[in-house]
C-alpha cells in the first residue's frame, strides 16, 4: 500500500492553460496517469481544487480507484463537506499527520506551523512563491523552509507521499 498525493487538478478548468503550463490535452493525460499509478489498496489525498465544471463526474472518477480516499478542500471546492463525503472518506481543511518519522499538516494553502513541521500544500500552482506572495502577502509572511508547494505542472501528478518528503528533507538538508 502507497500513499498518493495530488493537487489542483482544475478539471473542466477552460483558462487553466492560460495560467499554467498546462498542455493541450492535459486532462486526459492527468487522468490517464492517475488510473495507471493507483490501486485499490493505496491511500490518495487531494489538496483541493479538484474541478470548475462537472463536480460529480470528477469526484467519483478520483474516489473509484483507490479504497481510501482523503480531501483537504482547497478554496474552488465550495460544496458543503456532506456533498464530498458522498465520495471521500475524509474532508477537512487541514490534517496533521505523523509519517515516514515527521510531523507533516497537509493544507490547500500555506498554513501557520511549528519548527518541527512540514507543511506540504498545493495553491500556487508553477508560480513563482515570489510572485504568489505579491498576489497572497499574507501567506509570504508565514512561510518557512518547511514549506513544500506540491506541484502538478511539469512532473508525474501523482507523487509517492514518502518520496515527496524524503525528497524535500534530503533537499532541506543540503540547504543548511
Amino acid at each position: 500500500m502507497k500513499t498518493y498525493i495530488i493537487t489542483d487538478t482544475h478539471f473542466d478548468h477552460k483558462n487553466i492553460e492560460k495560467w499554467t503550463n498546462r498542455k493541450k490535452g492535459w486532462q486526459e493525460r492527468l487522468y490517464k496517469n492517475f488510473v495507471d499509478t493507483v490501486n485499490p489498496e493505496d491511500t490518495v489525498i487531494h489538496l483541493g481544487d479538484i474541478a470548475f465544471k462537472n463536480d460529480e463526474k470528477w469526484n467519483v472518477a478520483l474516489t473509484t480507484i483507490s479504497n481510501h480516499n482523503i480531501l483537504i478542500k482547497g478554496n474552488h471546492d465550495q460544496k458543503s463537506y456532506s456533498w464530498y463525503l458522498k465520495f471521500w472518506d475524509c474532508v477537512c481543511e487541514r490534517m496533521d499527520l505523523y509519517m515516514y518519522g515527521q510531523n507533516i499538516v497537509l493544507s490547500h494553502k500555506p498554513v501557520r506551523i511549528y519548527e518541527n513541521q512540514i507543511n506540504l500544500h498545493g495553491h500556487f500552482h508553477n508560480a513563482g512563491l515570489e510572485k504568489a506572495f505579491y498576489i497572497e502577502p499574507d501567506l509570504g509572511r508565514l512561510y518557512t523552509p518547511n514549506h513544500c508547494l506540491v506541484k502538478l505542472e511539469g512532473i508525474n501528478n501523482v507523487q509517492n507521499m514518502e518520496k515527496l518528503v524524503r525528497k524535500f528533507i534530503n533537499k532541506k538538508g543540503k540547504q543548511k
